[in-house]
């Protein structure tokens, strides 16, 4: 058990309370293991947080029978692999034991909220405005390849190519291997600009933007997670007000629609997949 970890590819997903992203990396590197950064086949084990996991990811692992384990069950696996005294054991697992709760009163608190909010959608206005102190990435970047009118958007198509072989596939993953995006990336609450900007001067190929057949828009979606590591999916940051530009994707046959946007934006959508 104490080489565990060698060879081992790790996917982190969700807002995690107990594990430090940066300290793993370095963790599992000393062990002969690596964190996986995006989305590849090579993941063989997949650690979740107690709120907005990646659906996609989780999707991912069960299709391919990937071992899939909370915070708690990490850390009992690496305090086996370093050998950790019985009194350190004991302590964690009160620790693991609490989070596990907290964990169970989460999701408790996501039905209930999603209830509510179904409830308050049927008397809520799709039309009615954000607040004058909502903060948007689409108001301090643009796609400058000039593809998509608002940038929050572009993230959703980029999203969908982040699992398939893409044009820009190498460089992002050269981009997240860097000491640059790590540094910047250690304040886990706060967008990474090194991505911010790749995304920003990123043009899609046709070839790319062919293969997208579908659309999520979801607060889980991947991108997220590698523009803020502990995104918690609660702010209005990532949210589309425009999905002009959709024209591009020849293929688009179906949206998956969860939040992000008022639904009222997916209307050409909508219109285009009915032709």
């Amino acid at each position: 058990m104490k080489n565990y970890f060698s060879g081992k590819v790790v996917s982190f997903t969700g807002k995690l309370q107990l594990i430090d992203r940066a300290k793993q990396q370095e963790f599992l590197a000393s062990k002969g293991g690596k964190i996986a950064l995006s989305l590849v086949p090579e993941i063989n084990l997949v650690v979740t947080g107690p709120v907005a996991v990646n659906a996609k990811i989780i999707e991912f692992a069960e299709k391919n029978n990937i071992e899939i384990i909370d915070e708690a069950a990490y850390l009992a696996l690496v305090d086996k692999v370093n050998s950790i005294v019985e009194d350190d054991i004991d302590e964690k697992e009160q620790l693991y034991n609490s989070l596990r709760a907290k964990r169970a009163a989460a999701e408790s608190e996501e039905i209930v909220s999603s209830s509510e909010a179904e409830e308050d959608d049927d008397d809520e206005d799709d039309n009615s405005p954000y607040s004058d102190n909502e903060e948007f990435l689409s108001d301090k970047y643009t796609d400058k390849s000039g593809l998509f009118e608002d940038f929050n958007f572009k993230l959703v198509v980029m999203d969908r190519l982040l699992d398939q072989e893409s044009s820009f596939a190498d460089a992002l993953e050269e981009l997240m291997q860097s000491e640059e995006y790590i540094s910047q990336g250690e304040e886990y609450m706060q967008p990474i600009p090194v991505i911010l900007d790749f995304i920003s001067e990123l043009k899609f190929e046709q070839a790319d933007l062919d293969k997208i057949t579908s659309l999520t828009f979801d607060g889980g979606n991947e991108i997220y997670f590698s523009i803020i590591p502990d995104w918690d999916g609660e702010e209005y940051l990532f949210d589309i007000r425009s999905v002009k530009g959709f024209e591009h994707l020849k293929n688009l046959k179906d949206v998956c629609y969860i939040s992000m946007c008022k639904e009222k934006i997916l209307e050409p959508i909508y219109e285009y997949i009915k032709k």
